[in-house]
This record gives C-alpha cells, structure tokens and sequence, in this order.
C-alpha cells in the first residue's frame, strides 16, 4: 500500500499491456501445492494490482489532473494591458476517475491502484501588452500576451529513491471585449476578458517499495518480499480557452469568474519493473515483473467553470481562485504579479 498512496498524493507524461509477473527458474519439492499457492500470488497480482481496468481508472485520472494543474497560466486574476507583468504563481489539482467520489469520501482499496489522480506545477509568467506586437483590426490596449514556464527537478531534494520532477509551458493572449466601466465611485464592473492559448504540463514520480504477498495451497504456503521500482509519468497538451467577468470593489478587491472549454491530448504511463524471490517450505522460484502499462490519456474535451479573487496591494496583486472541470477534476491556482 506504500506505493499506491505514494502514487495517489504525488501524481500529478502505444504501450504494452498492463504489468504482468510471470515465474521463473521453479523448483518444488511439495507435489505441486507450492506452485498452485505460486499460481495464486501471480494471479491476484495480475488480476488486481495490474489489472487493465484498474490501471485505465487511474492513469486517466492523472492525465486529467495534470492538464487542470497546467493551466490558468494564460489569465490570472484582474489584468492590466497596459504594462509589461511578472507573476509567480503554482496550482493544485485532483481528478477522480471510475470510482472515485468526493462525496464518499476518498478511498483507496486493498491491493489496487487508488481512481485518484493528483497534480501539482508551478510558472513564471511574463505579461506583455498589446502594442508590443499588434494585430490588424484588434485594439492593442486591450491585448496582453502571456508567456510563462517553469522546471523543477525535487529529486536530489527528496531522496531515500524517490523521484519527482514537473515541467510546464504556456504560451498565449488575453483580449477585453468590454473595458472596465465605473458603476459607483466604489464599484466597477471589470468588462468580460476572452484567453486562449497553448498548454503543456508534464510531470513524472517514481519510488521503490517493498511488496508483500503470501498464499496457501494444499497446506503448503508461498510468500513474496521484494522491492518494485514503479514510476508514473504525464505528459497534456491542452488547447485552453476561458471568458471571464468580474467586479472590483474599492481600489483594491477584485472578484471575478468564468467559462472555460479546453481540448486536450496527450498521455499518462505507468512503467517500472523488479526480479524477486518466491519462496516457501520445499519451494522457490523467480518472480518477474515486467512490462509498461497501456498509456491512457485525459478528457478531450472538458468544460470548466472558476472563480477568484484579486487583491490589488500597491505594486502587487495576489490571487487565489478556484476550478471545476468536468469530469470530475478540480484545481487551486494562486499567485503574486506586479506591473512595470
């Protein structure tokens, strides 16, 4: 259980069937009851733990919630077209697959892998506005262009063989179709924004684990102690687009929310591997593991609702919103920008 919950908190980029243990090298002394107990451990192995279902449940989560964490790097808060931006920003994400309920509670069953898949990234993203490079027949003060990235490497920091590393590129514009238009000296409404753009978010974790199986046949008993190395690895690309509308209250709070419908593609795998030894009274044998799973890929199509908040405090302004994605994905996105 060690490493779905690893797997399960941490993820989150044509294969071959799911993972498969297979034996090797058998020598028993016990008339066929310790190969039958041998057959048994291979059997729930293959049948459960790696079986194709389970593992399409899970993968398909995290491509999911790794396309949710790779965006809103294109439209963050409250914007200004006006000025170049800098913006330090990370977001969270979970996706549940078949399964998986928020409302049951988050589950992780005996000897599977969890419908849960979770992401995690963060960007660097430089805002530049519309009169930098202009458009025929768009108006410049209402276009910014966004560019952000980040690469971040956690293995050497983590240790202990696990690894952990996380890419992300965005490249994109955002237009105001209605400018900001005063309602009372303390409220104005913040027009309606239009973002589109490019997305790409990878990530990837890998740990090694003990495993443990023991079963019994005819009186003779077979047990399984060995480390499997398993690594889970994401790469979505999403088309993203999203319209957004809000308030601003005062000269500081900005509340706004919107509509997004984003396509994507790309894939999640697991891969990995071990050699162990099966063994028992009058029994041993080699227990391989081997193969990649089948690479599962998110939603294509996904509509998104969200919601934030902006605080405009001098120089910068920090936000934190919200997403909802369907089927069943969420997000928190935050971060600090200022203008120049």
């Amino acid at each position: 259980m060690r490493i779905l919950l690893f797997l399960a908190f941490l993820v989150g980029g044509a294969g071959a069937e799911a993972f498969q243990m297979s034996l090797s090298n058998i020598s028993d002394s016990t008339g066929g009851n310790a190969t039958a107990a041998a057959n048994l451990i291979v059997n729930q192995f293959n049948n459960s733990i790696a079986s194709t279902s389970n593992t399409k449940s899970f993968l398909g989560a995290v491509s999911n919630s790794s396309a949710m964490a790779g965006r809103s790097y294109l439209a963050q808060g409250a914007d200004d077209h006006n000025n170049f931006s800098v913006a330090l920003g990370g977001s969270l994400a979970l996706a549940l697959g078949e399964g998986g309920s928020l409302s049951s509670g988050i589950r992780f069953p005996a000897n599977q892998l969890p419908p849960i898949g979770v992401g995690a990234q963060s960007g660097v993203t430089l805002g530049i506005p519309g009169r930098v490079i202009k458009i025929p027949r768009l108006d410049a003060s209402r276009l910014t262009y966004r560019v952000s990235f980040s690469s971040l490497d956690l293995s050497s920091a983590i240790g202990r063989g696990m690894s952990m590393s996380a890419t992300q590129f965005s490249l994109g514009g955002s237009y105001s179709v209605f400018n900001p238009v005063p309602w009372t000296p303390l409220i104005r409404y913040n027009g309606i924004r239009f973002s589109t753009g490019f997305a790409y978010s990878s990530f990837s974790a890998g740990y090694q684990t003990p495993f443990s199986l023991s079963q019994t046949s005819g009186g003779s008993t077979v047990t399984l102690n060995q480390n499997i190395d398993l690594k889970v690895s994401s790469s979505i690309f999403s088309f993203t687009n999203e319209a957004i509308t809000g308030l601003r209250f005062l000269w500081f709070l900005n509340l706004y929310g919107g509509l997004g419908l984003d396509f994507n593609f790309g894939s999640s795998s697991l891969t990995g591997g071990s050699s162990g030894t099966m063994s028992g009274t009058g029994f041993s044998a080699t227990a391989n593991v081997t193969g990649d799973s089948a690479s599962y890929g998110p939603s294509l199509v996904q509509v998104r609702f969200l919601t934030g908040m902006q605080f405009d405090l001098g120089p910068l302004g920090l936000y934190v919103q919200g997403q909802i994605s369907t089927p069943s994905a969420y997000a928190v996105n935050f971060g600090l920008s200022t203008g120049f």
